[in-house]
């Protein structure tokens, strides 16, 4: 039988690093991207605009909804 402490112990999180906010909530960590308030301010940001142009895409392909007439 193996001692399935010595075999685990290389799985160990470990950390280099003292100041890492990898326990940290996505929301709150200090280097996350803060949500644009405004559509021109996301427009205007190349990571959100190509956010955006992505969700579009995916809705397209995925036929999310189909244009019709107004009634």
């Amino acid at each position: 039988m193996v001692d399935s402490d010595a075999s685990l112990a290389h799985l160990a999180p470990s950390s280099s690093d003292p100041s890492s906010d990898l326990d940290i909530p996505i929301s709150l960590r200090k280097d996350s991207i803060s949500a644009p308030k405004i559509v021109t301010e996301a427009l205007n940001h190349p990571g959100w605009k190509n956010a955006i142009l992505e969700e579009i895409h995916a809705l397209e392909d995925n036929h999310t909804w189909k244009i019709v007439d107004l009634p």
